[in-house]
């Protein structure tokens, strides 16, 4: 009898830690599972960006390199895959496609000369005979041998394709897919040129369709098949091909399907009275004093008018705006302190947005 009251005992002695153990257990689940429906709603609202769309501009477009530099800082370039842009836009989001980082970008933009992209030869008669033939004062074969270069750079060959880059991206996913728009007058209509779309055209002839600003820069022609001709040609069915921003300068719903794609991060460069104004929805007021500022204010008011393919509410909560600090967007040449201070206005932007970002959750 006093045996088994003994043995009673130690078992009462051993199971109190484990019915003690059994409770911890318990309550580092319910802890577990609490913490876990905590972070569900934040993990939620900071999925990865996978898109990425960039704005036309201009040469003002040099502030994407201080954008992409905070974006590189947090991480948020890391789980891009696929890179949209429109005129400057898609120039920038050529060498972002092509894995350039936002210090080699910064670089190139730096060095980066307008008026050397002004070609042709016997200016006056030249261009005469060109405005007739190509639709353009200027040639704008200088501005394709450019961006060649720097395909070639990182892909070996100048003459990459989009379905060549595709493939590249299939092998290192610091390559992006890539996808620029163009406007098509002939069938007066925004053509957008990819790996799915045209896969065997050069990437340097889509970005020179895409800054080809009208009667500035000679058009691009294309044969109905997607082959690029020199200049139009009798009997030959062919599309014209210019500046993607007349139609869509700010192609943020281009991986839109039902609603906004959330995953999908815009840069977009906004007079400064426009940011500060806070709200897109109305265009902020433009003071005009001379006929610099006349002209300005056009081209304002008909790029805002044309180009509001997404409400307000669809386009705030994913795009970084970025002060122009009112540069035009078609000077031929800038200072070297406009162009950091482009850039510094990239970063406010980046920063600026990521701190609301941060307070919105």
């Amino acid at each position: 009898m006093e045996q088994k009251a003994s043995d009673q005992a130690q078992i009462a002695i051993f199971q109190a830690p484990a019915s003690f153990a059994g409770q911890m257990n318990m309550a580092v689940r319910i802890l577990l599972l609490i913490c876990f429906l905590i972070y569900l709603p934040l993990e939620a609202s900071t999925q990865p960006y996978r898109n990425l769309v960039l704005e036309g501009g201009g040469i003002r477009g040099i502030a994407y390199a201080g954008a992409i530099e905070v974006l590189e800082e947090n991480r948020l370039t890391d789980s891009i895959e696929q890179v949209a842009g429109t005129s400057v836009g898609a120039l920038a989001g050529c060498l972002i496609a092509l894995g350039y980082d936002a210090g080699e970008m910064k670089s190139i933009l730096m060095e980066l000369r307008l008026q050397t992209f002004n070609d042709g030869r016997w200016l006056f008669p030249g261009g005469i005979n060109r405005f007739n033939k190509q639709y353009g004062w200027y040639r704008g074969a200088s501005l394709e041998t450019w961006i060649g270069k720097f395909i070639a750079r990182k892909t070996g060959s100048e003459h990459t394709s989009f379905a060549q880059l595709h493939k590249l991206r299939q092998a290192d996913i610091r390559y992006k897919e890539l996808y620029i728009t163009a406007t098509n007058l002939s069938s007066q209509k925004l053509t957008v040129f990819s790996y799915e779309t045209y896969p065997d055209m050069e990437i340097k002839t889509a970005v020179r369709a895409s800054v080809s600003i009208p009667l500035y820069y000679g058009a691009v022609f294309l044969d109905k098949a997607g082959r690029r001709m020199d200049q139009p040609l009798d009997g030959v069915a062919y599309d014209v091909f210019v500046d993607g921003g007349i139609i869509a300068n700010y192609p943020l719903g281009l991986f839109d399907s039902i609603g906004p794609n959330k995953a999908t991060l815009g840069l977009k460069l906004e007079r400064r009275a426009q940011i500060e104004q806070g709200d897109s929805r109305n265009i902020a007021p433009y003071p005009i004093r001379h006929l610099g500022d006349y002209v300005g204010a056009l081209y304002n008011i008909t790029m805002e008018t044309l180009n509001r393919g997404c409400s307000f509410d669809a386009e705030k909560g994913r795009t970084i705006y970025i002060s122009t600090s009112d540069i035009n967007p078609r000077v031929r040449r800038i200072s070297k302190a406009q162009k950091e201070k482009l850039m510094d206005n990239g970063r406010e932007g980046a920063v600026r947005f990521l701190e609301r970002s941060q307070q919105a959750r």
